[in-house]
C-alpha cells in the first residue's frame, strides 16, 4: 500500500455532480505526442459519479479523432501521492495516459502513473523520464497485469528518494537516484489513439474510459 497511504489527503473529487467544476480544465488542440489526436473540451462530461473521457472520430477531418483531456495544471505540488480509481473498456483505438507534468512546461521530467496500451486491457504500464547528470534523457518503464475493463485503483507516491507505482494497494515498480524530479508538477487525465494502426471512421461507436474518483496527498516531510 505504501506509507503514503496515511498522508493527508489535500484534494478529492468523487465526481457526484454534473459538470467538471473549476479544480479541472479541458485540454483543446493537437498533441505531440499524436498528431492523430484533437482534444476536444465537448468529448469530457460527468455521468453517474464518474468523470467520463470519450473519444470519436472527426465528423470533418479524415484520419482524426477527438478525444477528452483534462488536468489540474492550477494546482502542482512536488511530492506526494496521486490515485485514481478508473476502468478502460476494450478498445482498438482509445489509449489512456494519467501522468504528472513539470509546472515549468519543461519536460523531462514526467512520471506516467498509468498509460494503457493493452487493447483488451489486460495490462498497463508506468514510465518516468528525466534527464541524467550528462543532459541526456532516460526512460524507464514498469507493467502491471491485471483486467481494466474493471475498476482499478492506480497510484504514484512520491518523495524526495523514490517514486513507487501501485495497482490496487501492491507496488509493482519503483525508481531512486537521478531519476526522482523535485519540482512542481500537476496531474493531467488523457485519452490519444494510440492504439489504432489505422484509425476507424465512419459509424465508428463512440469510445470511454471511466474515472471514478481522483484523490491527492501531501508529502508531509
Amino acid at each position: 500500500m505504501g506509507e503514503g497511504a496515511h498522508w493527508p489527503v489535500v484534494f478529492v473529487d468523487n465526481f457526484n455532480r454534473s459538470t467538471l467544476g473549476a479544480g479541472w480544465s479541458p485540454y483543446t488542440g493537437r498533441p505531440g505526442s499524436d498528431p492523430r489526436t484533437w482534444w476536444d473540451p465537448s468529448m469530457v462530461w460527468l455521468s453517474h459519479g464518474a468523470l467520463v473521457l470519450a473519444g470519436a472520430p472527426s465528423k470533418s477531418h479524415a484520419n482524426l479523432w477527438r478525444t477528452g483531456a483534462v488536468s489540474r495544471w492550477r494546482t502542482p505540488q512536488t511530492y506526494g501521492r496521486w490515485e485514481i480509481r478508473f476502468r478502460a473498456p476494450a478498445s482498438r483505438v482509445l489509449s489512456y495516459h494519467f501522468l504528472l507534468w513539470p509546472q515549468s512546461e519543461n519536460w523531462p521530467p514526467e512520471i506516467d502513473i498509468a498509460e494503457g496500451y493493452s487493447r483488451a486491457r489486460t495490462n498497463s504500464s508506468a514510465f518516468i523520464h528525466w534527464r541524467d547528470d550528462d543532459g541526456r534523457r532516460q526512460q524507464r518503464g514498469f507493467r502491471v497485469e491485471g483486467d481494466f475493463t474493471q475498476w482499478t485503483t492506480v497510484a504514484v507516491e512520491w518523495t524526495p528518494d523514490a517514486v513507487r507505482f501501485f495497482r490496487n494497494g501492491v507496488e509493482y515498480g519503483a525508481v531512486t537516484g537521478q531519476a526522482v524530479p523535485h519540482e512542481p508538477m500537476f496531474l493531467a487525465l488523457q485519452t490519444e489513439t494510440r492504439l489504432a494502426r489505422e484509425l476507424p471512421s465512419g459509424a465508428t461507436p463512440t469510445q470511454f474510459v471511466w474515472v471514478d474518483w481522483v484523490r491527492v496527498r501531501a508529502y508531509p516531510g
